[in-house]
């Protein structure tokens, strides 16, 4: 997650100096202290995308946010021709990752449990659920035990495969992806509609458990797919070959132009052609929105924009009190605000584009913050 969320000044240019120096379009080798400015602002746009869905329920880029981050994760950590050990890796990024994950979910746990002792009908048991463990005590944690197995397993699969060559592996980890995104769609078609009408607002503390679950399965199932583009995008990196990165960035187009494809809801004639459930082609949309915007970050070489790879930098943070941060905001400021005037007036600030920006903002000023203590730093 270094690379997908970035950490300080020096270790996101360390991380895009490897990148750098593992392949680009511009040259076989880049020069050392090349930089990738186009990241950053698939960082930002990313961020943008989480925050939306989860203030607002809607997606600001077709829900490509999350597959972007762990496309950027898996392929900036085996970019190297030379892989690293699982010794290195393991305590890297349990310190950088798991940490974090362990913290917040404490916090966010205490929380919750603090919450019930207003409310007699919630017993301290009824905000606590078994997958948690693969998640953490919100939801949208599932990003960061997912992301640190997700490198031990490209690590641990890609060692014995040093011997075969980069774009034969590339081209396996872009079928396996093509092909999870086809079993992942059948299985939520299959098991969604148990779900179906659940929410995490229900009275009833078994539903949400139940619910809370299924959504835990769901993202770490459809994240396996950026797992496996990233790995294509890190091996592609790894041969330091600008025709590699092309070859790599014409693939990522084609599937995105397959899947603006497989968005045509019209069902096929009568014993022509195949029919692609909703679920699958969404998931398709949101991965090779991903795949192709995070490749074509990485065919452009050159300075970094100073300001917006500060921005980007707080993304972490951002990503872990976003949430937390709506709503306080829509209890103190939105929620009062909401008149009829505000609703026929400002529309786009209390359920819009307004109200996604207005929650970054607050958010990204709120961990610029934070992350000048060297307690707090660590964890965001």
């Amino acid at each position: 997650m270094d690379g997908a969320y970035g950490v300080s000044k020096s270790k996101r240019h360390l991380d895009v100096t490897h990148a750098a120096s593992s392949g680009g379009a511009n040259a076989p080798r880049q020069a050392a202290g090349a930089r990738y400015p186009l990241l950053d602002a698939v960082r930002l746009a990313a961020m943008l995308d989480v925050v939306s869905v989860h203030v607002t329920g809607q997606y600001l880029f077709w829900g490509a946010g999350v597959p972007a981050f762990i496309v950027m994760s898996i392929a900036l950590a085996v970019r190297k021709a030379e892989l690293p050990t699982l010794t290195q890796v393991v305590p890297r990024r349990a310190a950088r990752v798991m940490v974090p994950w362990l913290v917040w979910s404490l916090l966010f746990g205490l929380s919750g449990w603090v919450s019930t002792l207003s409310n007699p009908a919630v017993g301290a048991g009824d905000v606590w659920y078994p997958w948690m463990v693969l998640a953490g005590t919100r939801i949208h944690l599932w990003f960061l035990p997912f992301i640190f197995v997700a490198e031990v397993l490209a690590v641990s699969a890609l060692r014995p495969l040093r011997g075969v060559r980069t774009a034969v592996t590339a081209g396996g980890a872009v079928a396996m992806a093509v092909g999870l995104m086809c079993v992942t769609g059948w299985i939520h078609d299959l098991y969604a509609p148990q779900y179906e009408g659940m929410t995490m607002a229900s009275t009833d503390p078994q539903e949400r458990a139940r619910f809370f679950g299924w959504m835990t399965r769901r993202c770490w199932l459809y994240g396996t797919v950026s797992l496996c583009l990233g790995v294509a995008l890190g091996r592609t990196l790894s041969a330091s070959s600008a025709r590699g990165l092309r070859v790599m960035w014409a693939v990522s187009l084609a599937m995105l132009a397959a899947a603006v494809g497989l968005g045509d809801t019209t069902p096929p004639a009568a014993g022509v052609g195949w029919e692609v459930s909703a679920s699958t082609a969404s998931q398709w949309l949101a991965q090779a929105t991903a795949f192709a915007a995070v490749v074509t970050a990485f065919q452009f070489s050159g300075r970094g924009w100073v300001g917006l790879e500060r921005v980007a930098a707080l993304s972490m943070g951002v990503y872990l009190l976003h949430k937390w941060v709506d709503l306080r905001l829509s209890d103190a400021l939105l929620t009062p605000l909401a008149g009829p005037w505000v609703a026929e007036h400002l529309t786009w600030l209390t359920g819009g584009l307004g109200r996604v920006l207005l929650a970054w903002a607050v958010t990204s000023v709120l961990v610029a913050v934070m992350r000048r203590s060297r307690l707090m730093r660590p964890v965001l």
